[in-house]
């Protein structure tokens, strides 16, 4: 008489599967902030680096129509009428917007201010003009720099680029806000052996002679550390549009 086989069955027991249950946990508790981490950089870079592309595609096509950017006219002065004859002569045909905001709507927009890294609080060394809500959905805020004044190689735009749009993030510089400008001819400050570039760059780069990733990290009034944040966007593209592991914000 033959026996049929009959095959064993194997089964984990309640212990196994929480021992199982255990080690994923640990392990997935060790891989998930690196995880987390290396999508953040990757969203914040490919995020600032389409916001650069988009501005200075506009940059481009305005200066096929109105000459280069050394011969660019408008009233260089700090002021907010200065601001909106820039936004409306040479950038906003040429870029696709959502909505602009003076300084006296900007709660239209969502905008409070610029967080200052130093004191963790709105900046009053910052006063922006306009905020503009692109149809990209990031925001550029911005602040005519040194216009009209001899001493400041004047005279440039900033644009900060608020890569996660308003009222969302931190609103800090070198975390999701990144300081960029546009400077408008070659520009020297007195007794100086450094000078701009004519162009747009993000903050830190297009000086004549260049400068250096040491000058762009501990730089101590603009470099990118901790509680500063102004030349983080220019590390940024220094290091070919990546985060770095010295970079402060990680």
């Amino acid at each position: 008489m033959y026996k049929k086989n009959v095959k064993s069955k194997t089964a984990f027991t309640l212990a196994e599967v929480l021992i199982t249950l255990t080690i994923i946990g640990v392990v997935a508790a060790m891989t998930m902030p690196t995880l987390i981490g290396k999508y953040r950089k990757t969203v914040t870079v490919n995020r600032l680096k389409k916001a650069y592309a988009e501005v200075s595609q506009a940059i481009k096509l305005s200066e096929a129509e109105n000459g280069m950017l050394d011969s660019w006219s408008f009233p260089y002065d700090n002021s907010e009428d200065n601001t909106k004859y820039f936004l409306d002569n040479y950038f906003l045909k040429y870029f696709k917007v959502q909505k602009v905001c003076s300084k006296d709507e900007f709660s239209k927009c969502n905008f409070s201010g610029v967080i200052d890294p130093r004191v963790g609080e709105i900046s009053t060394n910052f006063t922006p003009f306009y905020y503009i809500l692109t149809a990209s959905g990031y925001g550029l805020i911005l602040q005519p720099g040194g216009l009209g004044s001899s001493d400041l190689y004047s005279p440039h735009m900033h644009i900060v680029i608020d890569i996660d749009g308003p009222h969302k993030g931190q609103n800090r510089l070198g975390y999701d806000l990144f300081l960029s400008s546009i400077f408008f001819g070659e520009q020297r400050k007195a007794g100086s052996e450094s000078a701009k570039k004519s162009g747009y760059w993000m903050f830190g780069l297009g000086w004549i002679p260049e400068s250096t990733r040491e000058d762009l990290v501990s730089n101590p009034q603009f470099g990118c550390m901790e509680n500063r944040g102004s030349f983080c966007g220019g590390l940024i593209q220094f290091d070919g549009w990546k985060i770095s592991d010295d970079y402060p914000y990680n």
